[in-house]
């Protein structure tokens, strides 16, 4: 297998902004395919996105409309984005969300564990007065508060 080599040059895109990177690039003789051996190594592709940038265009994907995504971006990062990709990334993300991650685990007759409620969570607590028997006939004085 004769290899012929070439430079050639790689673009990446993270929340840092557009990464160029010169790599080493070999053409193999005998059938012509392309070698790569730094992209694979890195498990990265031209004109890819990091995923650190990928879960920030998908969380303004799904805050906003997508007409907005590349004016974000641009604001909060200085990177510059095509309408498209912002619409290609947050709808593959979306997709890998499937109905079963979704939906809650159905429960079993078999289980024994009780159901728990949340009704507040605000971290505020919510007096009970008690009264007790009145001695006197003035229930006012047999007062508790119970938080």
């Amino acid at each position: 297998m004769a290899l012929c080599a070439k430079k050639k040059k790689l673009h990446w895109f993270s929340t840092f902004g557009e990464i160029e990177v010169i790599e080493q690039t070999y053409i193999d003789k005998s059938n012509g395919q392309l070698r790569r051996p730094f992209q694979s190594a890195a498990q990265i592709q031209c004109r890819g996105y990091s995923l650190p940038l990928q879960r920030v265009i998908t969380d303004f994907g799904a805050d906003n409309a997508f007409g907005r995504v590349p004016d974000k971006l641009l604001e909060h990062y200085g990177i510059e984005l095509a309408q498209s990709a912002a619409v290609t990334i947050t709808e593959q993300h979306a997709h890998a969300f499937t109905e079963v991650q979704m939906l809650p685990l159905t429960r079993t007759a078999t289980a024994t564990a009780a159901l728990t409620l949340v009704a507040q969570t605000d971290g505020s607590m919510i007096p009970i007065v008690q009264t007790g028997a009145a001695t006197d006939g003035d229930r006012r004085k047999t007062r508790t508060l119970m938080w």
